[in-house]
């Protein structure tokens, strides 16, 4: 994003803005994606490493009234955040059961049945393994289950790129499984890469 902004710009004067901390309930990776690639901010963090409900924006001049900037970036990136926000709500608000049904409409392989059926037998596998492993067979078929819910989410359109991250959040949410958010990235996203993702 940096080399893009300074690519972008002859006579660069960074400016600061806000939006209501109430969007910090998001996921931060989709508040992030709503800054970066739609209206090219820059988020900020504390020194404690928490997303801060503010940003960082580029002007290409020095403006006589950069209150008045700061206010039309801060109304043009409310909309963006609001529908991560409404995408969010409306998926917590779906039990996780809803998702299953839905996998069950879905065709995976013909000679294998639907993606409901593969949910099925990652569940009944991971718990094969847990038991073997002297590991908590119950919350492993679970989370075998689950492994396949995230694949057709209301936000899964707008936010493709963090649809791991979003759904690891979301099933945390939504389950009393006592399980980190890597674990979670694990369980639910094939590509799965640690040095992209925190522990929560």
């Amino acid at each position: 994003l940096l080399e893009e902004v300074t690519a972008l710009t002859e006579w660069p004067h960074v400016l600061s803005g806000e939006f209501d901390p109430a969007f910090l309930a998001v996921p931060e990776e989709a508040l992030i994606s709503a800054m970066r690639e739609h209206q090219r901010y820059f988020h900020l963090r504390d020194a404690a490493g928490q997303l801060q409900p503010s940003f960082l924006t580029v002007a290409n001049l020095e403006s006589l009234q950069p209150e008045q900037v700061v206010a039309g970036n801060e109304r043009v990136i409310r909309p963006r955040l609001t529908d991560a926000q409404f995408f969010y709500n409306k998926d917590l608000q779906k039990p996780l059961e809803d998702a299953l049904a839905q996998l069950n409409q879905v065709v995976f392989q013909n000679e294998l049945g639907s993606f409901g059926d593969k949910a099925r037998r990652i569940s009944a596998l991971a718990g094969i393994i847990a038991k073997r492993l002297g590991s908590n067979e119950a919350e492993a078929a679970r989370a075998g289950l689950l492994a396949k819910q995230t694949l057709f989410p209301s936000w899964s359109v707008s936010f493709q790129n963090y649809k791991a991250s979003w759904a690891a959040t979301m099933l945390k949410r939504k389950e009393s499984l006592l399980l980190s958010r890597t674990v979670f990235w694990r369980i639910i996203y094939p590509d799965f890469r640690a040095t992209n993702c925190r522990a929560a």
